[in-house]
């Protein structure tokens, strides 16, 4: 459980300025309990490499959502540096209508019509202040029921939205600015599906697989499902859609919160979300599709569909030249590759 090198969430932490002296410098989360031992139940996030080369080196993984709710929400919700910029931005902002209000008695008309535009102004901003300290609250605590320790849990997508709900108000409050989640891990062979089952019956069936003689009886897995996309197609594209829609659902969540200046959290925000494969089955690692949101204050060119991120038609280019443009977003000193700079640096395309 080791890596050469940091995952780019956790070089994130390392290098964005004031990332690591908030009170949870990343979150790292995951909505079931995964046993120990066996193929894919690596972390997807790593520190980086240790003195020895050996020695486990990933930060703690959090699956549990009621112990996250009381860790992140248990005491006071807002850093002493988000309180004291509110509180100094406030006394600025009370001192120019005052000061405003006294200029309106010794002016003429026309003056008069410009300080009041110039006192709207500074309402607008004090409404935006208002509620970004709204946008600052706890969320609602997940039900206890709502957490299995299985490796199975049937109650995914209820923990899933909860963990995206209380990261989203954690980066409102302040408590972190970086966060990563892992939807489960590589190979899914315990994920079953049965709040979809409603919509596809089949995935509460138990499954004989023909491509595996003498394998017993195999439950449609998320692993059995990408095996065998063909047979189960419909299963397969409704599972895609699941996790396409809570991807969905996080921007959402972004948007609708506000940051400190008033705008959409998801303005100032960026959002990777990736596969490790192309197809399941197939286990391609080219072509694969990657999805970036939210643009970072303006750092990319938004709104498009780039089928070669290399800007050469049927290029490819390394996933390193995007990783390297994620943390030059993110406010880290300026980096000119990520991982082995043989993979080259930052991919000009995503800014336009």
């Amino acid at each position: 459980l080791t890596a050469s090198h940091a995952s780019v969430d956790q070089y994130v932490v390392q290098n964005m300025p004031g990332a690591r002296a908030l009170p949870f410098p990343s979150l790292v989360l995951r909505p079931v309990k995964l046993g120990s031992g066996g193929y894919g139940n690596n972390p997807l996030s790593y520190h980086g490499k240790t003195t020895d080369g050996t020695s486990h080196n990933a930060p703690t993984v959090r699956d549990n959502p009621l112990t996250l709710f009381a860790d992140l929400f248990g005491g006071a919700i807002e850093t002493p540096e988000v309180m004291r910029l509110r509180a100094k931005r406030k006394s600025v902002l009370d001192f120019a209508a005052s000061h405003v209000s006294q200029l309106q008695t010794r002016v003429g008309t026309d003056d008069k019509a410009r300080l009041n535009e110039h006192l709207e102004g500074v309402r607008r901003i004090e409404k935006q202040l208002d509620a970004a300290a709204m946008a600052c609250t706890k969320p609602t605590e997940p039900e206890a029921g709502h957490w299995v320790e299985t490796q199975s849990n049937p109650q995914m997508h209820l923990v899933m939205r909860a963990q995206i709900d209380m990261t989203v108000a954690a980066m409102a409050c302040d408590l972190t600015r970086v966060a990563s989640f892992s939807w489960c891990q590589s190979n899914n062979n315990t994920i079953v599906f049965p709040w979809l089952a409603d919509r596809i019956p089949s995935l509460n069936d138990i499954w004989d697989n023909p491509n595996n003689a003498g394998s017993g009886n195999n439950l449609r897995n998320h692993h059995t499902i990408a095996h065998n996309d063909g047979n189960l197609k419909r299963e397969k594209n409704l599972v895609d859609q699941f996790f396409i829609e809570n991807f969905a659902y996080t921007l959402k969540r972004l948007f609708e919160t506000k940051d400190i200046n008033g705008a959409p959290l998801l303005d100032n925000t960026l959002v990777l979300y990736a596969n490790q494969q192309r197809t399941g089955g197939g286990h391609q690692t080219d072509n694969v599709i990657w999805h970036l949101a939210g643009n970072a204050d303006g750092y990319f060119k938004t709104g498009r569909h780039l089928p070669w991120v290399s800007g050469q038609d049927k290029q490819s280019a390394p996933t390193n030249g995007i990783l390297t443009a994620v943390v030059n977003a993110m406010g880290c000193p300026h980096a000119t590759f990520f991982g082995d700079p043989a993979y080259g640096g930052e991919l000009a395309t995503l800014k336009g």
